[in-house]
């Protein structure tokens, strides 16, 4: 299993009910992916900085809302939007995906929130990671998308470019 996948386990055992989004989700979703340094997590609920240093999560100077693990590892945490996407919204559509062969399962943004806010991140930053994801996800999982739900989550310009890349991506 990846280590990344593992510490993912861990930090829901630690924290409770988050959502892991981000580079690690694709790896979840697609059982593929990209390196990545850390993890990306959004918190639906409430959980103060005090309650973090408690679970033993050392913050990281300068850095809002970064943390390390227990165990080393640079964590992201997302309390308000991702990618300008509600919390509130990624946790109403999130998936409980199994990540080993014991069932241990994980809960992760759905891959029409993933396709959303990997599209946006794209085209603030032009990051190859974000396009090597939307790839990933294309590749793997097309007839898997929610086109309806996407499609709800994001505006008509940004639905009818995503579906043009991911379709173009899908049969490349």
């Amino acid at each position: 299993m990846n280590p990344l996948v593992r510490e993912a386990i861990e930090i829901t055992n630690d924290l409770g009910q988050i959502i892991v989004v981000g580079a690690v989700a694709v790896m979840i979703h697609t059982q593929r992916g990209r390196q990545s340094a850390d993890i990306d997590i959004a918190i639906a609920i409430k959980l103060s900085d005090d309650e973090m240093v408690l679970k033993k999560y050392i913050p990281i100077r300068g850095k809002r809302d970064s943390w390390d693990s227990p165990r080393g590892v640079k964590i992201d945490i997302f309390r308000r939007d991702v990618s300008g996407i509600p919390v509130e919204t990624i946790a109403k559509t999130a998936k409980n995906v199994v990540v080993d062969k014991n069932g241990t399962k994980i809960k992760t943004a759905s891959l029409e929130v993933l396709i959303a806010t990997k599209y946006r991140a794209f085209n603030r930053r032009k990051s190859l990671g974000d396009e090597s994801d939307l790839r990933i996800i294309a590749k793997r999982k097309f007839k898997e998308i929610d086109w309806n739900l996407l499609g709800q989550i994001t505006t008509e310009m940004e639905f009818a470019d995503i579906k043009r890349a991911i379709t173009a991506y899908y049969n490349s």
